[in-house]
């Protein structure tokens, strides 16, 4: 039994170019805006993860983390921007199936090799 290696990898090559020149597709930025919020944030200690709805509360708590930790900084930040990551669409080329398997998904991802 021959296997064309070639063959499977200019297969597996064409359907990685077709998902590469798929067109990214374009999400509607949200209609609202969202709250502001500020952080507390010690360089030398752990990241931040409360969010404190107003500057007062943020500084409130930034002043007790200095007492427990004086002579250390401790910062009131709040975000200047944000950035989000575009969907990403995935493609598995592994058969769910045995090798007889005639379902619409085996059949369209059949590479001919037999594993």
């Amino acid at each position: 039994m021959n296997i064309d290696f070639a063959g499977i990898a200019l297969t597996r090559l064409l359907r990685f170019k077709r998902l590469m020149d798929s067109p990214v597709v374009e999400v509607a930025p949200p209609t609202e805006q969202p709250a502001p919020f500020y952080t507390v944030w010690r360089p030398t200690g752990s990241a931040p993860t409360k969010r404190h709805a107003t500057r007062g509360n943020a500084e409130h708590e930034a002043e007790r983390i200095a007492r427990m930790y004086p002579g250390f900084d401790v910062f009131v930040m709040v975000p200047a921007s944000r950035v989000k990551a575009a969907r990403v669409d995935r493609e598995d080329f592994t058969r769910i199936h045995g090798a007889d398997c005639l379902c619409s998904r085996c059949a369209a991802y059949d590479d001919g090799v037999p594993f």
